[in-house]
């Protein structure tokens, strides 16, 4: 029951907030701000789920030379040398099909753009001619001069038309506007360590193969991969001007390397 104050003067009992007590203007406008309010949430939540779900759908790219067949034979030696006592159940060896070297990370893209990738990629090839690189010798990132490091990753050493190969990602990377850095020594990742005390065995094997030549081929084309549900994808391969194959993007079917 209201109480007399109530009655006599009109005003709402003490402690009631509902906008049913309140005068016809306040209520409206208590009702306009708390749609506002909620429009904004769902905008809000709305936005958050549709990038979520771009993201979901955009894989990653990235643009290779692929190490030749003649040349992978040799350098898979390495892990079936490697000394049974110097592995660990940690170190995630490459498998030979993956060997490759990156020329550029493109990152993540949007379905429908793999036509104009794949025109930018084939211009820069139209303007590079062949070159030649051979693998030599093993190395470890990060670097270091002591002998009883724990490197992380495994790599052969990238020898031969190493400006034109530098220019050529250079270029790749002007294309579409991507600033990359160089690495340190253009390499090819043979394996990696979950931490640094598992790949102390990586240190053995670079001694073993100081100087020692895995094979040189002649670079005619790259690929560009997508990386998406644990393996990649090539996308498509660009013959470089001089070769023998006639210009632009190779017809040939997709390939498929399984990632570890």
């Amino acid at each position: 029951m209201l109480s007399d104050q109530t009655r006599d003067t009109g005003s709402k009992p003490l402690g009631v907030t509902s906008p049913l007590f309140c005068t016809p203007a306040r209520a409206w406008r208590s009702l306009i701000g708390s749609v506002l309010r909620i429009t904004a949430v769902s905008m809000t939540l709305a936005g958050l789920a549709s990038a979520s779900n771009e993201g979901e759908l955009m894989s990653q790219y990235f643009v290779a030379v692929k190490v030749p067949a003649s040349v992978r034979k040799d350098l898979a030696q390495v892990q079936f040398e490697t000394p049974s006592d110097e592995k660990s159940p940690d170190i995630r060896w490459s498998r030979p099909d993956q060997y490759h070297l990156t020329l550029l990370f493109i990152g993540p893209r949007p379905p429908g753009t793999l036509e104009s990738l794949s025109r930018s990629l084939s211009a820069v090839a139209q303007s590079h001619g062949t070159f030649s690189l051979d693998l030599t010798g093993l190395g470890s990132f990060p670097f270091s001069e002591r002998v009883d490091s724990s490197p992380r990753v495994l790599w052969a050493g990238v020898h031969g038309d190493v400006e034109d190969l530098h220019l050529l990602m250079k270029d790749l990377g002007k294309s579409l506007a991507i600033r990359q850095d160089f690495p340190l020594a253009p390499h090819v990742t043979l394996a990696r360590a979950r931490a640094p005390e598992d790949g102390s065995g990586f240190v053995a094997c670079i001694e073993s193969a100081h100087g020692k030549r895995f094979g040189t081929w002649a670079v005619r084309d790259f690929v560009l991969l997508e990386s998406t549900g644990g393996e990649y994808l090539e996308r498509g391969r660009f013959r470089l001007a001089d070769s023998q194959a006639p210009p632009g993007p190779t017809a040939e079917s997709p390939g498929k390397i399984s990632q570890e």
